[in-house]
């Protein structure tokens, strides 16, 4: 084909949804995707209630919906501060931590990525896949070639969205380089089933001992276990038998259920990473912008990452809409996510100061600071999590906030 308006590198959440919000609008736009199919690596897969927001707003709720999207209206915090009837007794509402009212989302990474695609093909986008030996040379008007069915093809598009993930290679050959924060604990996560008895609408988290867990059901009898531990238990999560291992681990004693899951079969992959942020303050060049994870990732603890990609989306293809062209057309998007991820970046810190440390001191400043922040209703960045962080006021995640919801 010849040369598209807009190129967009990635067949993700990022690259299918902005190819389904331009296509839809009438630009011409083609993706070029390295793989074949998409596949289950642990990625995100809990959509927080502004993320859901952000979805109806582009316009692809209803399709999620459609495709099986769970939502996920209560949460329970079973903890080892509290015991297991308390914690049901305090349970969150989550219907009514954003004015859209519907809760959180849980949907299989692969069926969200398929669902876009599909999408933006029936909205007029060409989806090219697979294809190899991808270059891309930004300027006032970008270079991007390729190879697709053995044969290489050059185009002069007008933009290049890069939305090729966390080792993007755009990002790399722009020489483009992230700044990151030092790494605090790890996280993983396994899909596995066998839990029937979960209850379909629940969400739950806490920590006991050493062990930070998120449990996140999907349909039917399916959930997905999320773990963080610290450097001290790594080889117990890389060594072979790991899925044993991990399994295991959510044999608690505050977690009904949490035999259960012991016994659930591995359905997928067990994979882990260190924790930390990574982002770039300026997510542009010359006739190219990066969303999602090629632009800079949050710490995956507080699962952010749908969400962002999805803020990104609709903030650049309003841009475009409008009419925006260069590098200074697209500053307030660059703006705008400098802000977001910075306040999120602060909100993934505190939230691992109480959860993923771990003892009795550890244990005892977690009770403190949630009584004070979600008892006392004290100012505390938790609720960007799930309302977005543009929703509290820039003193939620100022030093001395923090510090006050940890002081003994």
């Amino acid at each position: 084909m010849s040369s598209p308006d807009v190129a967009v590198i990635g067949a993700g959440v990022g690259g299918g949804a902005v190819a389904y919000a331009l296509a839809k609008s009438g630009l011409s736009v083609a993706v070029l995707e390295r793989s074949d199919q998409h596949v289950d690596r642990v990625r995100g897969e809990w959509l927080a209630p502004w993320g859901v927001a952000e979805a109806q707003a582009i316009g692809l709720l209803e399709a999620l919906e459609e495709a099986g999207g769970t939502y996920l209206t209560r949460m329970v915090s079973y903890d080892e501060n509290i015991d297991a009837e308390a914690a049901e007794a305090a349970a969150m509402d989550s219907r009514t931590l954003h004015p859209a009212g519907t809760g959180s989302m849980s949907i299989a990474h692969t069926t969200m990525c398929d669902t876009f695609d599909a999408k933006a093909v029936e909205a007029g986008a060409v989806l090219l896949r697979p294809i190899t030996d991808l270059k891309v040379q930004s300027g006032r008007r970008p270079r991007v070639s390729f190879v697709h069915n053995g044969t290489l093809q050059e185009w002069t598009p007008k933009l290049v969205i890069a939305a090729d993930g966390r080792t993007s290679s755009v990002r790399r050959q722009l020489g483009m380089t992230m700044m990151h924060d030092e790494p605090h604990h790890f996280v993983g996560g396994m899909l596995v089933d066998g839990v029937p008895d979960w209850p379909r609408e629940q969400q739950s988290l806490g920590t006991e001992g050493s062990f930070h867990y998120l449990v996140v059901p999907q349909s039917t009898s399916r959930v997905r276990l999320y773990a963080c531990y610290g450097s001290a238990h790594r080889q117990r999560f890389i060594a072979p038998g790991r899925e044993r291992s991990l399994l295991d681990a959510f044999a608690l004693k505050c977690l009904p259920l949490g035999d259960r899951i012991a016994g659930a079969q591995p359905i997928g992959p067990f994979q882990s990473v260190s924790n930390e942020d990574h982002w770039l303050d300026e997510p542009l060049d010359a006739g190219v912008v990066l969303v999602g994870d090629a632009a800079g990732f949050n710490d995956p603890t507080i699962g952010q990452g749908l969400s962002i990609t999805l803020r990104d989306v609709r903030l650049l293809s309003e841009l475009i809409l409008n009419g925006a062209q260069t590098r200074e057309d697209f500053a307030p998007y660059a703006e705008e996510r400098r802000e977001c991820m910075r306040r999120l970046r602060v909100t993934a810190r505190f939230w691992s100061v109480l959860h993923t440390e771990f003892g009795a001191d550890a244990a005892a400043r977690r009770a403190r600071a949630l009584h004070r922040a979600l008892g006392e209703g004290m100012l505390s960045p938790i609720m960007a999590i799930f309302a977005g962080p543009e929703t509290l006021p820039p003193e939620a995640f100022e030093t001395k906030t923090l510090d006050a919801l940890l002081a003994a």
